[in-house]
């Protein structure tokens, strides 16, 4: 297996990568933004010896992108990032525990509860040159996960206080359906230290100690969808309808626990659910019924599986014992066993071919075809 590897300098605690802006946070709580076009661009002004791989970097589904051949590291130092960077930074005065971008709205969760960090008059192409101040959308305790969905809701892992589903009534959806709601609704008041939706927003999983759980949602029209379609393609009656159609589900939302209890993993993959449980057996929830798999691909007989998240470069891996695989073509592959957290992106367009690696003194981009 070839790699291509990006190595930027720092002490890092977390990344993010968004429509063309890369998103830091050091072990100081400065969080940056940088264009990551012009980093790219710059780099390979430099060093154009790997040139060739620039369309590779900047977006997975470029067709003219040239297959990884051989191990390329490139290596962006502290003083790259600072004489090049297209963007800003800020002190959150916080060590944040998760990140996470919709609809322009940076979300940061900490300490302080969940705080957002809206840029969408800022966002020029992939830059964002001036951050605005944060705003807090939850406060009532530490937060250690989150997760967003449609129609401003947001999942959040909020440790002894559960899992908690709010809403940001700021986003540009919400205001424009006349909808708001000031009150978290609680998922599930046991103890939750993760949590993730899936691309729908119609399932949820929740990570506690030791345990993961499951719940459905209503099924919801997506909002990106609804947003193009009632400016182009409804009347103002099918508009209205639809709108209706939108309030009552988020006014009487209900939530079904669909876990088994033989399962000791679930994760998603393009937007479906699958589950691992004893004996090496895989599942995956269609129709409203779990089906056991015949053809699995997963393999749990080495070592009990902590994390689990598919992309298009294949199905990530972390165990108990802090080890990072790739499994590709049911060949494992070890990334590391010396990290300190990692991302994939499976709900964006752009990067579904990388992941991110935080290291004690530097982020690791791998690039995987």
């Amino acid at each position: 297996m070839k790699e291509l590897n990006i190595n930027i300098t720092g002490d890092f605690i977390d990344s993010f990568i968004y429509s063309g802006v890369l998103f830091t946070v050091d072990t100081d709580g400065r969080l940056c933004s940088y264009s990551w076009n012009h980093l790219v661009e710059r780099y390979f002004s430099l060093h154009p010896e790997y040139s060739f791989m620039k369309s590779k970097i900047l977006d997975c589904r470029n067709r003219n992108n040239n297959p990884i051949t051989e191990n390329i590291t490139l290596n962006f130092e502290k003083s790259f990032l600072e004489k090049y960077q297209k963007g800003t930074c800020c002190d959150l005065d916080v060590w944040s525990t998760d990140l996470d971008v919709k609809d322009n709205i940076l979300y940061i969760s900490s300490e302080r509860g969940l705080e957002t960090l809206p840029f969408l008059e800022e966002w020029d192409n992939g830059k964002i040159m001036k951050f605005n101040e944060l705003v807090p959308l939850w406060k009532e305790a530490k937060v250690f996960g989150l997760s967003t969905g449609s129609w401003g809701r947001t999942i959040l892992a909020a440790g002894d206080n559960g899992a908690l589903e709010i809403m940001n009534n700021d986003v540009e959806q919400l205001k424009n359906i006349g909808f708001s709601r000031k009150k978290e609704k609680i998922i599930n008041d046991s103890i939750c230290l993760d949590c993730e939706w899936n691309s729908n927003s119609t399932l949820a999983i929740l990570e506690g100690l030791g345990d993961k759980i499951v719940y459905l949602f209503n099924k919801i029209t997506s909002d990106s969808n609804f947003k193009s379609t009632s400016k182009n393609n409804l009347v103002s009656e099918e508009k209205e309808k639809s709108i209706r159609k939108i309030t009552d589900i988020l006014n009487n939302e209900e939530v079904k626990n669909i876990s088994r209890i033989e399962f000791n993993n679930s994760w998603f993959e393009e937007g479906k659910l699958y589950a691992a449980g004893e004996g090496n057996k895989e599942y995956m929830f269609k129709n409203n019924r779990w089906i056991e798999l015949s053809d699995s691909t997963l393999d749990l007989s080495r070592t009990v599986i902590s994390k689990v998240k598919k992309i298009n470069s294949g199905r990530f891996i972390e165990t108990d014992s802090d080890e990072l695989f790739r499994v590709k073509d049911r060949r494992e592959y070890l990334l590391s066993d010396d990290y300190t957290s990692w991302r994939v992106f499976p709900r964006s367009k752009n990067y579904q071919d990388r992941i991110h690696i935080v290291n004690d003194d530097y982020l690791q981009i791998k690039i995987f075809d």
